[in-house]
């Protein structure tokens, strides 16, 4: 009688977490799958509490909680060599939690009775744990715990498909971004419309400095706006650390910001710097991707800046050497020499030859 009521509980929560799992693709956002998931565990299971913890290179971090906060949800990020390495592995409950185990101990001190954890892992990836607990006492049935080791492998496979779908939006996000950038290259030679698309893109005030570290194109968001001098001063210091590899004096910080500098180079030769506005933003793939788009679009257009200018040069002496002859033969070529440098060739000029001194040497 026990057995087939046993199998009756294990046989609706299964349905249950089946259920449940199909709705995980629903959603447009890892938080948004997460936040149902641990909202649905506290409904199903009548839980006091439902967490979802997160790996995150050498840590655990919580990504999701609902119900009451206890300790443990001011405990991370926590080092994954501090915790059992049960908790990645398969379902584990207080009964057989390793006592050496960070969260054991903070659940211990904390008296709560009951509670267990499963894995979200599947056989590509391993993501964390999802931790259940109660503030009594409550029979955990044995074989639930194939029945959570499945569902783990259903909530990574759902997470591998917004994963993936967020990948894909990134991407087709990061190529109109691309585009939008190169729109201002064809524009013109300047800096500024690229400046200013980028700050409207990332919703950041961006800088550009010259190489002597001299800000030669900014754009500053509005709550910025009075900052430029104290942003300026920031981003130099990072350079400045970056050039000697050494720990600088910081300057006295009169506002609470975070600036990142990376270098824009081009030919092998170092163009200028690339300073944003960071703060509270999380540098992620997708970030890092878009900045290099970015780095890569102001190389083009201080490339074609300097061809610009070589061009010029080059166009400036042809016309000088045609123009200081005995005999003009093409005068429609002078003209629009003239017309291109914006010189009224009709007007009167004056021509010198000089030489300059240098110490006892003399140039003609």
């Amino acid at each position: 009688m026990e057995t087939r009521k046993t199998e009756k509980i294990v046989k609706r929560l299964e349905h249950q977490l089946r259920n449940t799992s199909r709705q995980l693709v629903n959603f447009k956002t890892e938080e948004e799958t997460l936040q149902y998931l641990s909202d649905s565990f506290r409904l199903e299971l009548s839980g006091d509490f439902v967490g979802i913890i997160m790996k995150e290179g050498e840590q655990f971090c919580l990504k999701v909680w609902s119900g009451d906060p206890i300790s443990l949800t001011h405990a991370f990020p926590i080092e994954i060599n501090r915790c059992s390495p049960s908790l990645m592995d398969r379902t584990m409950t207080f009964a057989r939690a390793d006592a050496d185990c960070e969260i054991t101990k903070i659940l211990v001190d904390e008296k709560v009775p009951t509670w267990f954890t499963f894995p979200l892992k599947n056989e590509l990836n391993l993501f964390g744990f999802c931790i259940i607990g109660f503030f009594q006492n409550v029979k955990l049935i044995a074989e639930m715990g194939k029945v959570f080791d499945e569902f783990g492998k259903d909530v990574a496979i759902a997470m591998l498909y917004q994963n993936e779908k967020n990948h894909k939006q990134n991407l087709h996000l990061l190529l109109n971004y691309q585009q939008a950038l190169l729109k201002e290259t064809v524009k013109g030679d300047g800096l500024d419309g690229i400046t200013d698309t980028l700050s409207k893109l990332f919703s950041k005030s961006i800088i550009i400095l010259d190489r002597f570290i001299r800000p030669i194109s900014f754009k500053l968001i509005k709550s910025d706006e009075n900052l430029f001098k104290d942003l300026v001063e920031l981003a130099t210091y990072e350079i400045m650390q970056k050039q000697s590899g050494q720990i600088q004096t910081k300057p006295d910080q009169k506002i609470d910001r975070n600036i990142a500098v990376w270098p824009i180079n081009g030919g092998g030769d170092l163009l200028a710097y690339l300073a944003v506005d960071v703060t509270n933003e999380k540098m992620d793939d997708y970030t890092r991707l878009s900045i290099d788009v970015a780095r890569n679009i102001y190389s083009i257009q201080f490339i074609k800046q300097k061809l610009v200018l070589d061009t010029k040069e080059q166009v400036k002496d042809s016309f000088i050497n045609k123009l200081l002859v005995e005999k003009i033969m093409d005068e429609d070529k002078i003209i629009q020499y003239a017309n291109l440098f914006n010189w009224d060739i009709y007007s009167s000029h004056r021509v010198a030859v000089v030489y300059i001194a240098v110490g006892e040497e003399e140039q003609n």
